[in-house]
């Protein structure tokens, strides 16, 4: 499952391309939430989600009366200050062309939808922001193991258990053990991989099965699901599931 966020101060704007993301060809596995600012962005991350994709406004309301010089757009800021909070994220910088500006390309982004929004544009940023997203579950996860550091391939984590300050990574042969936290590791990991528990975070590549008490992953193991992000969890395997055919 991808999830995206619309950063949009217009809500009728904001409205209007997540009725036109939702009518593209992969909507099964998208799902949109629109925010007005970034206070209600924040508390959608703090609240354990991760954004696949991150739709920004690039004056967030403000080009009418922006005229410092040199001045960053507020969309465009609010990329740079907060970029660590969603780096797992494709930017996709959105704005009428009449308030064009070449600011966007100060920051890194995968697309630049113009508006007014049109079905085709929208459909090819996904498209960009989604070959992003592909190529990336091709990396590795590095982990720092004493004095050394070890590359771990997402592909072969099948769950991830916290356990106070240390995070055990379960792998089909092994466990590595490391410090660090599970919302930032949530962060760091690739659309598959989603937080169940509070204590777990599970490869949905791995698992078989989801039941009342949890996910059966494929290597035996039964993973506790939250009743808070049970219909998360679901609504993520079924997605995935649905990708994966």
């Amino acid at each position: 499952m991808y999830n995206i966020a619309i950063l949009e101060a217009n809500q009728n704007q904001a409205a209007l391309l997540k009725a036109l993301i939702e009518k593209n060809v992969h909507k099964e596995v998208l799902n949109v939430i629109t925010c007005p600012s970034i206070v209600e962005l924040a508390k959608y991350l703090s609240d354990g989600n991760v954004a696949s994709m991150l739709f920004v406004d690039v004056w967030m309301g403000e080009e009418e009366n922006f005229s410092r010089e040199n001045a960053t757009p507020k969309g465009i800021g609010i990329v740079e200050k907060y970029r660590r909070y969603f780096t797992r994220a494709q930017v996709v910088y959105m704005g009428d062309l009449d308030h064009y500006t070449p600011a966007i390309y100060e920051t890194e982004h995968a697309f630049f939808l113009p508006k007014p929004f049109l079905q085709q544009d929208v459909n090819t940023a996904l498209a960009c922001a989604l070959t992003n997203l592909s190529n990336n579950t091709n990396k590795s996860l590095p982990v720092k193991i004493g004095s050394s550091i070890r590359l771990v391939k997402f592909s072969d984590i099948v769950f991830i258990e916290s356990q106070r300050r240390k995070l055990r990574l379960h792998l089909a042969n092994e466990v590595i053990d490391m410090y660090g936290s599970l919302t930032a590791m949530a962060a760091a990991l690739p659309w598959q991989f989603v937080q169940c528990h509070k204590s777990f975070i599970v490869n949905l590549e791995y698992a078989v099965d989801l039941r009342k008490e949890g996910f059966v992953m494929a290597s035996g193991d039964k993973i506790a699901v939250s009743q808070t992000k049970r219909k998360e969890a679901r609504r993520s395997f079924t997605k995935y599931l649905a990708v994966d055919m």
